[in-house]
């Protein structure tokens, strides 16, 4: 697979070709990984890279027909309010420059269980206080579209990523606009779940409950299939939201 092949697919598109055995998982996350390497630099999207673990799981896998429709796509994962236990979580913030990696949190467990590659995380301001990209520790995220333009904010990093097509799909988090912000300064597709519809745990309650975690995308189907993966119940969280339908992205077709 080429990077040009790569970059104009959506991440249900990917899927899709390593279930039909037309590319192998780790030849989508070695061209992932060289999308990242080839556009990172100026943008400055990405702060932790995590390739080697994903080429280690995804060494002995084999594609079958009754995979997740996102099994084996990369995913970038915003550096704050959930936990990886292959990656630290610094919150963007140099006193945590040294932290250890803690377990996964829930969003991040579903997430793996159905296939997905976390391939490394995204910039942010600290603790993601801001509606722009510009961290005192990390540096400004660039707008692939436009540099001298604002990626918005807070999920920048996120945002930068998927629009220069590093990864179909990152993990965003929003409190006031913190998704919605940056997939409209980037061109981008973001929704805000209703708190409570996705796991918030270990943190079972941000900003007076007002933090919902979710994705950044290039389309809506993407969005629809996460969300298809992460919904549902958490023990760790004050709020329970049913989902109204049995699958986001069937509803698609209505």
């Amino acid at each position: 697979m080429h990077l040009h092949e790569y970059a104009q697919l959506d991440g249900i598109g990917l899927g899709a070709l390593i279930r039909d055995g037309q590319v192998s998982h780790r030849e989508v996350i070695e061209v992932a990984i060289a999308a990242v390497e080839s556009v990172n630099d100026p943008l400055n999207a990405v702060v932790i890279k995590n390739y080697e673990r994903a080429l280690e799981d995804c060494k002995d896998r084999v594609a079958r027909e009754d995979d997740g429709v996102l099994s084996g796509v990369p995913i970038l994962i915003k550096d704050c309010n959930v936990y990886t236990h292959d990656m630290p979580t610094t919150f963007s913030c140099r006193y945590f420059e040294d932290a250890a990696p803690r377990p996964d949190s829930t969003i991040i467990e579903r997430w793996r269980a159905e296939g997905l590659s976390l391939i490394g995380k995204t910039n942010l301001p600290e603790f993601a206080a801001q509606f722009v990209c510009e961290s005192t520790w990390r540096g400004v995220c660039a707008n692939p579209w436009d540099p001298t333009i604002t990626t918005g904010g807070s999920s920048g990093g996120a945002a930068s990523a998927v629009a220069s097509a590093m990864v179909p799909i990152a993990h965003a988090t929003d409190l006031g606009g913190s998704i919605r912000i940056p997939a409209a300064c980037c061109g981008l597709f973001g929704l805000k779940p209703t708190v409570g519809l996705n796991p918030t745990g270990p943190f079972a309650e941000i900003a007076s409950g007002l933090n919902s975690d979710h994705v950044i995308t290039r389309s809506v189907r993407d969005s629809a299939a996460s969300l298809d993966i992460t919904c549902g119940p958490d023990s760790s969280s004050r709020y329970h939201v049913s989902s109204p339908v049995n699958s986001f992205l069937t509803a698609l077709e209505q």
